[in-house]
């Protein structure tokens, strides 16, 4: 779901790439066309320490893959400002 803080709206997009299974507490962020997701607790009450990247020019999800072992995260805070020009 893309919401449009301008107009206030929402939007319902269709994703294409992996299914992305539901979890709560992880942390995201944008860089560049990406959005990257990390950690989480699943619905299943699991951790995780996937890290997904949303391709957000194609809505395509994919999985991104460490050099090293690291362990399940969950409840960490991150932010990222993105500057959008008016077409006006």
């Amino acid at each position: 779901t893309i919401y449009n803080v301008l107009n206030k709206t929402y939007q319902i997009t269709k994703t294409k790439g992996i299914q992305v299974i539901a979890r709560k507490d992880h942390s995201a962020a944008i860089f560049g066309k990406s959005m990257l997701v990390y950690g989480g607790q699943l619905e299943n009450g699991a951790f995780t320490n996937e890290l997904l990247n949303f391709d957000l020019e194609y809505y395509d999800w994919s999985y991104l893959t460490f050099k090293q072992n690291i362990e399940p995260f969950s409840n960490g805070a991150c932010a990222s400002v993105m500057s959008v020009k008016s077409k006006n």
